[in-house]
């Protein structure tokens, strides 16, 4: 009985070496017979591949002879493997599903379609405990190390399995169990092992070098559906496959399956599987569903919709079903570390488009209304594959900061072969962070005196009957200039005599215009978890410690790293050494309005426009150049009263799943010019703004 043969492997693109082999952390030979894996009849002399599978989306750098992107190769794999010696256990969520395995006294194969690495083998199985399991065997290769196998293991040879068992030993390799893996279970007597874990998203490892040690997520039950119908969507995989598991016994070696038609494919149970010629094979279900990564859907501080793509792997027509579930409880007593779950993840699905052409967007389909179908053509045709892309409903994610809420997104098919639960999880956002944008000014209240012009002196007369006026009435004088057509004023009373004033046509306008051109405002928003700030400028780089930083002033910052910093400025607001923030009064949310004061001082010759350093008659000095003027004189003290109203959130998928990282809403100002004797005159402008939150550092370094 020989395994597959071919040329000495070459070396391995980067990340494909990653797959560990226990004989490098210097493992000896098992004190019990290594299980063994079944031959390979028909050697491939063809370079053996290995395969990743879902695919990542289009774009993603790949590696040679993999279809899973070099990242998720060269950084999930290796963290997922070295844990799995190490007994690192990964970040925790807050979704959790039991999985049951009906075990035979002997050997069994099982496969995890959940993580349970938040505990050791050790307090899953106590050694003091009555549970009959006494080894547990986790095949570890790559595909270089399955070309060099030729003949069946023995004790005396190297072991490519990662093993624990109950008893304990210095040479035990293996202390938690991952989703995604296969494993072989020995047990002394007949028995239903129960886990509770994390769900995983699905992720195959194919080799075409040699054999593979894979679990299908076929769709639970007392018993799954036969081989024979679980395959018939792949006649090329059920034809050509060779197929190998364990039902119990005292042998460690597999036996191979020849009724495919009365093997049932339970969900949890693995099976050694060969195809002739190495023939290449990509369907573990009739559907595939492409996510992120392992860990499923995670929605981080940005909250950006999640895009997934949805694929028919079968020769018909084939409907698929969404639906979200509830976590199961999680295992007691509660792993360290595990944060609180606060709920249902309130989560969006993206649905037709709306709108007008120049307003276009989507509806917003909540998951909790009930399951969602898509019937996908045969695969190859158009319609065969679709993209879904889920956002979670800020407005519905009501809680504190940090708060985590936590579903699980179970995808079954109409043939019902499978089931896939995909996990999904986010936390309450806080608006702390620093916040940049612009406001766009689009109108204008002039404050403008309105004159009176004509263009003959028909339209003079006309004018003056319009205004109720006449010529001497009063003492006045009236007389119309040809070249600006304006009408001139004259006389009047003794005290209030006019010498060629213009005649005023109505009362002042003090109601906004729109401008010829829309003006932009950069906004800089701090926020501390409590209060916001607006600021002239920030800077952002390394602090003293190498900390990422925001400060008011570049000389906060690390000298050695100010080449890397950034600065952001607004220049419409006035500058100071100091750069104090102006507090916001209001709350950021959706609907609220914030509103802050910026004042600027009469005498402040680098941001008062009023004040030319260069001109004598704006330097804001007395005739002698040594005393300030009078105020109002020469400059003014500017008052800017600025408001911030956010836009309540609608209904569209855009604006309810982007609230975490995107504000806008309705911007306005009043500016008012104080001057002599506390007088006052004001201007006002409003448009719209929008920030989006650039860093999540809620600190502001001040001195």
């Amino acid at each position: 009985m020989n395994l597959s043969t071919s040329p000495s492997p070459q070396p391995s693109p980067e990340g494909e070496g990653v797959a560990y082999d226990p004989r490098r952390l210097g493992q000896t030979s098992p004190r019990t017979p290594s299980p063994s894996i079944p031959a390979n009849p028909t050697p491939n002399p063809s370079k053996p591949t290995e395969h990743f599978l879902p695919l990542p989306p289009a774009g993603e750098r790949r590696v040679e002879g993999s279809s899973r992107p070099s990242s998720l190769i060269g950084s999930w794999r290796a963290r997922l493997l070295s844990c799995l010696l190490l007994g690192i256990a990964l970040p925790t969520q807050a979704q959790w599903l039991k999985q049951g395995f009906s075990l035979t006294n002997g050997w069994n194969s099982i496969y995890l379609h959940v993580d349970t690495s938040h505990a050791t083998l050790d307090q899953l199985i106590p050694k003091a405990s009555t549970v009959p399991i006494e080894e547990i065997w986790l095949w570890t290769p790559n595909s270089a190390q399955i070309r060099d196998l030729t003949s069946p293991q023995s004790p005396t040879e190297p072991s490519y399995w990662a093993h624990w068992t109950k008893a304990g030993s210095p040479g035990d390799t293996l202390t938690r169990l991952h989703g995604n893996v296969a494993c072989l279970v020995r047990t002394t007597a007949n028995y239903h092992w129960e886990l509770t874990g994390q769900p995983v998203a699905p992720a195959y490892r194919w080799t075409t070098s040699g054999l593979n040690f894979v679990g299908f997520p076929a769709t639970p039950g007392a018993t799954g559906p036969s081989l024979n119908a679980y395959l018939d969507p792949a006649p090329e995989l059920r034809n050509s496959g060779q197929f190998f598991s364990y039902f119990g016994g005292t042998s460690p070696s597999p036996k191979p399956i020849t009724d495919l038609a009365g093997t049932p494919v339970n969900r949890g149970q693995a099976f050694w599987i060969q195809t002739e010629n190495g023939q290449f094979n990509r369907y573990f279900a009739p559907f595939e569903i492409e996510t992120p990564g392992a860990s499923g859907l995670r929605f981080g501080s940005d909250a950006h919709p999640i895009h997934l793509r949805l694929r028919n792997v079968t020769r018909d027509a084939l409907t698929v079903t969404l639906v979200r579930v509830h976590s199961e409880p999680p295992p007691v007593p509660t792993p360290p570390g595990t944060p609180p779950f606060q709920g249902q993840l309130p989560i969006l699905l993206r649905g037709p488009e709306k709108g007008s052409l120049l307003n276009r967007s989507h509806e917003a389909i909540p998951l909790s209304q009930g399951q969602q179908k898509w019937t996908l053509t045969p695969r190859g045709e158009i319609g065969s594959e679709i993209e879904l892309i889920l956002g979670v409903d800020h407005p519905q994610l009501i809680g504190t900061p940090g708060d985590l809420f936590a579903s699980i997104l179970r995808f079954t098919d109409s043939l019902g072969l499978a089931q896939i639960d995909v996990p999904a999880s986010a936390t309450v956002t806080p608006v702390a962070g620093l916040w940049v944008g612009n406001a766009v000014v689009s109108r204008v209240a002039h404050s403008l005196t309105p004159f009176a012009k004509a263009t003959n002196e028909v339209a003079f007369t006309n004018v003056l009957v319009r205004l109720g006026l006449a010529e001497s009435q009063d003492g006045y004088h009236y007389t119309w200039d040809k070249e600006t057509g304006r009408i001139l004023v004259f006389g009047g009373p003794d005290d209030m005599k006019l010498n060629g004033a213009y005649l005023k046509d109505g009362p002042q306008k003090t109601t906004p215009g729109a401008v010829a051109r829309p003006y932009p405002l950069r906004l800089i928003v701090h926020h501390d978890g409590t209060t916001a700030h607006l600021l002239q400028k920030i800077h952002y780089g390394a602090g003293p410690a190498g900390e990422p930083l925001l400060a008011t002033r570049e000389n906060l910052l690390d000298p050695a790293k100010r080449a890397s910093a950034r600065r952001i400025s607004a220049v419409h607001l006035p500058t100071s050494d100091a750069n104090l923030p102006w507090p916001f009064i209001g709350q950021v949310q959706p609907g609220a309005t914030l509103f802050t004061t910026v004042t600027t001082s009469d005498d402040d010759p680098r941001s008062n426009p009023f004040i030319h350093q260069y001109h004598p008659d704006h330097d804001n000095l007395d005739p002698t150049f040594t005393t300030p003027a009078e105020l109002g004189r020469e400059s003014f003290i500017i008052h800017r009263r600025l408001a911030l109203k956010f836009t309540p959130t609608s209904d569209d998928f855009e604006a309810r799943t982007q609230a975490a990282s995107t504000l806008t809403g309705d911007y306005s100002e009043t500016v008012t010019f104080e001057g002599r004797a506390g007088s006052m005159r004001d201007f006002s402008a409003d448009g719209a703004f929008e920030i989006n939150r650039i860093s999540d550092i809620a600190v502001l370094t001040t001195n």
